[in-house]
């Protein structure tokens, strides 16, 4: 795998701390939609990141910035009296770009579809998302994510699953808790 990945020396593999990068972005609602209608919710997102991650020989980070933008519509079908509460589904695209290892820039456009089923104890969410570069090396990622989210009040225990298709080939699991302040 650290062939496939293009990973560098083991060096520094024995460090005990990184720096990652910095996103700074914003989300932009552009219009509130409305439940069991054709009214849709608008959000538009942009984001800039920076190039502070540290061991990049190690493939954590890579050592460029970037930015992207991108857009999501969704529609919500809302039910009283009932177990489910909604259902959501909706589609994303936008525009990704960042410097790759050979200090020439990539551009991607970015896709996306996801749905969701809220009930009283749970939510379910899957989406299928990737974005396509026009250098054709590896720049064409996608991935199937599933996750599991639990309302326990305050606390919200999550399990997620992560399938990477084509330029992504990996798998992951998280297990997790938050909490709403």
């Amino acid at each position: 795998m650290a062939d496939y990945r293009r990973i560098g020396d083991a060096r520094n593999s024995g460090k005990s701390w990184d720096s990652g990068d910095l996103y700074v972005g914003t989300n932009i609602q552009v219009l509130v939609g409305k439940p069991n209608t054709l009214k849709p919710d608008i959000l538009l997102r942009a984001v800039l990141k920076s190039a502070m991650g540290n061991t990049f020989e190690q493939a954590r980070y890579y050592d460029c910035g970037g930015y992207f933008f991108d857009g999501t519509i969704a529609w919500s079908r809302a039910f009283q009296y009932s177990y489910v509460m909604e259902i959501r589904a909706g589609l994303s695209g936008g525009f990704l770009c960042w410097q790759d290892g050979t200090a020439r820039q990539n551009d991607a456009a970015e896709y996306g579809i996801f749905a969701s089923i809220a009930t009283w104890g749970f939510t379910f969410m899957a989406d299928y998302s990737g974005y396509i570069g026009w250098q054709n090396d590896g720049d064409r990622p996608r991935r199937l994510r599933l996750r599991l989210d639990g309302n326990a009040g305050r606390w919200k225990p999550f399990i997620q699953y992560t399938h990477g298709f084509k330029n992504y080939p990996f798998d992951g699991a998280r297990v997790g808790v938050g909490y709403c302040f």
